[in-house]
């Protein structure tokens, strides 16, 4: 399943490394979020495989900043 993703929430996400890949539904593109706190900051879980510009290390995890794979959870709980 294709995600469908406002465009102004796209254009948001100006530091994508990962050419949206998200967005394809492909599952392995996305990395899991282990907790979410308010629907605004997501812990995430990634593979060695994904290098993207918006995970942010934090305490002894990982924070997800990117405005597209916010939304994704958002609106797939994904």
């Amino acid at each position: 399943m294709r995600f469908s993703i406002d465009k102004s929430i796209i254009d948001k996400t100006t530091k994508c490394n990962l050419k949206f890949g998200c967005l394809s539904g492909d599952e392995s593109c996305l990395c899991k979020v282990k907790l979410n706190i308010s629907n605004n900051i997501k812990f995430i879980e990634c593979t060695d495989t994904i290098r993207c510009n918006y995970m942010v290390p934090f305490a002894d995890g990982n924070v997800c900043t990117c405005p597209t794979r916010k939304a994704i959870y958002r609106q797939y709980h994904m």
